[in-house]
């Protein structure tokens, strides 16, 4: 045998792939990781801007449209894109349930939407059966333009999460069992060269 033990190729590979393993956030898509409202909250009066904050940097434009209980708009203006945060102004509205629907783009151009209900003054319980219409953002994603409500209140974030075809963990996990069966391999070899 020439060269390098199979011991040596061993931990070459193992280490590469150890590398790769620690790679996987540069493949993640952005998500949305806080919002003002957040989902459900109950608010004495209606803020004068809300306000989104991304795990990556978003692009312009982003679109945002937050509708009252009579299904109106109270946005004021264009969304203001700023790094990884996107705020939108908002115009006074009454007491009652609202809905904000969002659509921003990532720096990678990954599409992400979603949706947040809050309640402003008594009512009891955020609006769960209205749907928001969202203008393009112009980028082609997979959405057509309708943003529905999620009813069972799961996180914005669920919304990316079930446009990556695998997540963190499924890249870690993928990795993982390349690893264990590159190694697995190298060792079988390296004994049937000795042998």
């Amino acid at each position: 045998m020439s060269g390098r033990s199979p011991v040596r190729t061993t931990l070459a590979f193992v280490l590469l792939m150890f590398a790769i393993l620690l790679a996987p956030p540069a493949w993640a898509h952005a998500t949305l990781v806080d919002s003002s409202p957040h989902r459900g909250e109950r608010l004495d009066i209606l803020p004068a801007q809300i306000q989104l904050e991304f795990s990556e940097e978003m692009m312009t434009p982003a679109n945002v449209v937050v509708t009252g209980p009579d299904g109106s708009s109270v946005t004021s203006g264009s969304p203001v894109v700023e790094g990884s945060v996107v705020r939108q102004a908002l115009v006074p509205g009454p007491n009652g349930a609202y809905t904000l629907a969002y659509r921003a783009v990532s720096r990678d151009g990954h599409p992400l939407t979603g949706e947040i209900s809050f309640v402003v003054g008594d009512q009891t319980t955020p609006p769960t059966d209205a749907a928001t219409t969202l203008p393009s953002t112009g980028e082609n994603n997979d959405t057509n333009g309708s943003v529905e409500e999620a009813t069972d209140g799961a996180a914005v974030d669920s919304v990316a999460a079930a446009e990556t075809p695998l997540s963190r963990d499924g890249w870690a996990a993928l990795v993982g069992a390349l690893l264990f069966a590159g190694a697995g391999a190298l060792y079988l070899a390296s004994r049937r060269v000795r042998g």
